[in-house]
């Protein structure tokens, strides 16, 4: 049951990495927000701080 947690985590921080990424390229480091990062990868804004 761990590795499947740890499964999970591993997806959310990649999609989060991901959507960074795209919304870095679209707006520009200092433009991007936490938010728009946050709904391209489907999670919630405070979860980008946790990962």
């Amino acid at each position: 049951m761990t590795s499947g947690l740890a499964e999970k985590r591993r997806e959310k921080y990649e999609a989060i990495l991901k959507a960074a990424l795209k919304v870095f390229a679209e707006h520009g480091f200092f433009n991007s927000q936490v938010s728009k990062i946050a709904r391209e990868a489907g999670v919630a804004d405070g979860t980008i701080y946790l990962y």
